[in-house]
């Protein structure tokens, strides 16, 4: 696949040509076939070994890899393409030299476990590092030759999107420890008018019923409410007296933020902004914030009206921390 770039030199060049006094002699002549070889060959063969590296240097691949597999030299520059479970060593890093750099992709659904082949080199300090799906990381060769570095990760954006119509629930399950999560959606209509837009999160694999909330809600007219309400059986999104509409321009957005919600040893707490014109017909803005009552990694959320089903398009997103 790829290989390192390297100075392309001539040869057969002639540096020390026969001195000419000037006289004409056939040892003075100019001739096409001295010329060719002395010169045209030359730079011909020359720039043909330079376009020959430019190409290799070029090649990213991508190459796929479904089994365990310890890059090489050659694989300098490449995309490698996983799909499956397996484990990607990277060469000796004395071996491919400081500035050595490949690309891994998980193309697949499981889990590619990135490590060093020799025992002495680690990435960015650590043995190994993990990519889930959809996940692709670049790796370099550290200015000592003795490790890697790991420079640039990247990650799907999106998760999943849920086109909701007359539903009782828009859940988004099995998040991953170490990600931030964003809740967007948009046209949210319940089924039936003057009720709240809920909010439940998802620890051990159980709906929590104990959360604390508060919100912030500003109408039309320029009335402000605050409420808080501690110990209720969800979070309610929506502001005080302000509950949801069915009319045609009654519709709702959100945009909803979860710090590190894989962090098992501490409450996650969401916030949240909100713009609708409730039940009333009243532009409404809230903003507010709710936190689970117990302690552990929060594995999904879940959107739900409280009486009813709803309607709306659901976009979770998440982040790398």
């Amino acid at each position: 696949m790829g290989t390192r770039y390297s100075t392309q030199s001539t040869s057969n060049y002639n540096q020390s040509p026969p001195a000419d006094d000037g006289s004409q002699t056939a040892a003075n002549q100019i001739t096409w076939a001295k010329i060719k070889t002395k010169l045209a060959d030359v730079l011909k063969t020359f720039a043909e070994a330079i376009n020959t590296a430019i190409l290799e240097h070029l090649n990213r691949g991508p190459d796929t890899k479904t089994s365990n597999y310890t890059t090489i030299a050659s694989d300098y520059n490449t995309v490698l393409e996983c799909s499956g479970t397996f484990t990607v060593s990277l060469g000796d890093a004395a071996t491919m030299t400081a500035g050595y750099f490949l690309t891994v992709k998980n193309a697949g659904s499981g889990t590619i476990t990135v490590d060093t082949d020799t025992g002495g080199d680690q990435i960015d300090g650590e043995t190994s590092v993990t990519l889930n799906p959809g996940e692709s990381s670049s790796f370099m060769v550290n200015n000592g030759s003795d490790g890697y570095l790991e420079m640039e990760r990247r990650d799907p954006a999106w998760v999943s999107t849920t086109a909701a119509s007359g539903v009782a629930t828009v859940d988004s399950q099995s998040w991953d420890a170490g990600y931030d999560y964003e809740i967007e959606a948009d046209g949210i209509v319940p089924a039936s008018d003057g009720v709240n837009l809920e909010l439940l999160l998802e620890v051990s694999s159980a709906w929590q019923t104990a959360y604390r909330s508060g919100t912030i809600t500003m109408e039309t007219g320029g009335s402000v409410t605050g409420f808080s309400t501690d110990s209720a059986t969800e979070i309610t999104l929506t502001g005080s007296g302000a509950t949801l509409g069915t009319a045609t321009n009654e519709v709702a957005s959100l945009k909803m933020s979860l710090t590190n919600p894989g962090n098992a040893s501490d409450r996650t707490i969401a916030t949240w902004k909100m713009g609708y014109f409730n039940s009333d017909n009243n532009w409404t803005t809230v903003t507010g914030s709710g936190v689970v009552n117990t302690t552990g990694a929060v594995t999904g959320a879940r959107i739900q009206a409280s009486s009813g089903n709803i309607t709306g398009n659901f976009t979770v997103r998440r982040k790398k921390r």
